[in-house]
C-alpha cells in the first residue's frame, strides 16, 4: 500500500493466484449444456469482486492488471469487468438489465485500464488491443498490452467517452 503525504487515496493491491480448472466431471457437464457454472473461475471473480467493491470509493481508478498466459486469468478479468461496469455482483450476471443506454447501475464501478500481459494467439500487439477492446465492457479509457516472447513489444491504447481511439503506441 502506498500511502502520500498530500492526502491522495492509498494505492490498493488485489493479487489473485492460480485458478483451477473445473474437474472433468464439471467440463463434462459443461459441454451437455448441463451447467454453465465455473466455480473455481467464479470463486475467482466473486473474490476479486468483493475485494473492488468494498475499497471503490466515488473518482477512485480501478486498473485490472492481468497475465494472459494460461487464459484463464483473462476470462475471469473479462467476466469481473462486466460484473462492474453493470453493477451486478457476480451471480446476479443474468438478472434482466435495463434497455436505456443512459441509465447507470448505482453500484457500477467504472475501469479506467486494463494491461494485459501476453499476445495470446495475436502476432501483433495492435491486432491484441482490438481484440482486447471487443472483450471488455465500453468506457475503459485505457489499454495496454505487451511481451516479452521474442521481441519486447507493447501497444498503449487511449480511449474517448465513446469508445474512438484517442492515441496509441
Amino acid at each position: 500500500m502506498i500511502r502520500t503525504d498530500d492526502g491522495d487515496r492509498p494505492q490498493l493491491v488485489h493479487y489473485q493466484d492460480h485458478i483451477g480448472t473445473p474437474s472433468l466431471f464439471i467440463r463434462f457437464a459443461t459441454r451437455l449444456g448441463l451447467t454453465r457454472v465455473n466455480k473455481p473461475m467464479m470463486d475467482a471473480v466473486e473474490k476479486t469482486y468483493a475485494f473492488v467493491a468494498g475499497n471503490y470509493r466515488q473518482g477512485d481508478q480501478v486498473i485490472l492488471l492481468v497475465g494472459s498466459y494460461n487464459g484463464r486469468h483473462l476470462d475471469a478479468a473479462e467476466m469481473l469487468a462486466k460484473h462492474l461496469h453493470n453493477g451486478i455482483r457476480p451471480g446476479d450476471l443474468l438478472r434482466v438489465q435495463s434497455k436505456n443506454a443512459g441509465d447507470v447501475p448505482p453500484g457500477r464501478i467504472p475501469i479506467h485500464c486494463v494491461a494485459v500481459n501476453g499476445l495470446g494467439e495475436r502476432s501483433s500487439v495492435s491486432e491484441r488491443s482490438d481484440e482486447l477492446k471487443s472483450r471488455f465492457p465500453a468506457g475503459i479509457e485505457h489499454i495496454i498490452c505487451w511481451d516479452y516472447w521474442k521481441a519486447v513489444r507493447s501497444c498503449d491504447t487511449r480511449y474517448d467517452a465513446e469508445g474512438s481511439i484517442i492515441s496509441r503506441e
